[in-house]
């Protein structure tokens, strides 16, 4: 067997990117305009240049807790452009990044887990369903990663199996449960012409429909991040808390990995091995 080399993402320049795409901050800055020009009386004053750093402050302190930090952010990215080039002040400059209340990592159990591999195994259901399910469940890879997987990822490794391979090297190899899912997909959709994405939805969507469909198997509505959290911890638990090794894994940083070791020592209950997590780690020759 031949241990697969992954490439780690550097996970803040990956958050960095995503800040300053103008579609990720674009609605929480139209929210803070709609909110600027509703606080203002005067309309001579409704313009950038008459925003201030008050504003913003007061703007944020009507976030949601969880979401501050991304408001933060978006409005950050939006006012050093406009600063940059003179349209505003540097409204942004004496306001401090929101401190966040760090919730408790979610995890499914055995009996969920169990369910949920019932559901992926039952040729009843929508196979795209199915597949998307398979995916959260078998890989753990982020909503990030899975917006944008291609047919041309799929790799073949021999008996009908594959591996993925993301640009810039980053490879992945799937267990043969996936590789299954993904021959029936393909054999399903062998007519369409030009279907190039798997799943032609953007990250939000991506994650409504996740906790649609596993909502209907267990009754509890499970974003990526929750299925992400429980394999990171299963992988954790196999490979005897190899940090680096399971970020190679899922393609992220060892900081994010390492903050799901002081739930694994807590963690009494032992999961079966609902991968096969050889496969997952390695590939034979």
């Amino acid at each position: 067997m031949r241990l697969v080399f992954l490439v780690p993402i550097d996970e803040e320049k990956e958050r960095e990117k995503d800040r300053k795409h103008p579609q990720a901050y674009k609605p929480k800055v139209e929210e803070f305009l709609k909110y600027f020009y509703e606080s203002v009386d005067d309309i001579s004053h409704r313009n950038l240049k008459s925003i201030h750093t008050r504003d913003v402050s007061t703007c944020l302190m009507k976030v949601v807790d969880s979401n501050h930090v991304n408001h933060y952010y978006s409005l950050k990215s939006f006012f050093d452009f406009t600063y940059s080039k003179d349209y505003t002040s540097d409204v942004m400059k004496n306001i401090r990044i929101p401190k966040t209340e760090v919730k408790n990592k979610e995890y499914l159990n055995l009996e969920e887990i169990n369910k949920i591999k019932l559901f992926c195994n039952d040729k009843n259901q929508k196979i795209e369903d199915r597949l998307l399910i398979g995916f959260n469940l078998y890989t753990g890879l982020s909503r990030k990663f899975l917006k944008e997987l291609e047919f041309g990822y799929f790799q073949p490794s021999g008996d009908n199996r594959y591996y993925l391979q993301f640009n810039n090297f980053k490879t992945v190899t799937i267990c043969s449960h996936l590789s299954e899912l993904f021959n029936e997909y393909k054999e399903t959709y062998k007519v369409l012409k030009g279907k190039n994405k798997i799943f032609n939805y953007d990250g939000n969507y991506l994650s409504t429909k996740t906790k649609d469909i596993t909502v209907k198997i267990i009754s509890r509505k499970i974003t990526p991040t929750i299925y992400s959290n429980t394999f990171i911890k299963e992988m954790l638990r196999i490979t005897k808390n190899d940090v680096l090794m399971v970020s190679e894994l899922l393609m992220e940083s060892p900081h994010t990995i390492s903050q799901h070791l002081e739930e694994i020592d807590e963690e009494e209950i032992k999961y079966e091995r609902y991968l096969e997590s050889l496969e997952m780690l390695y590939e034979k020759k």
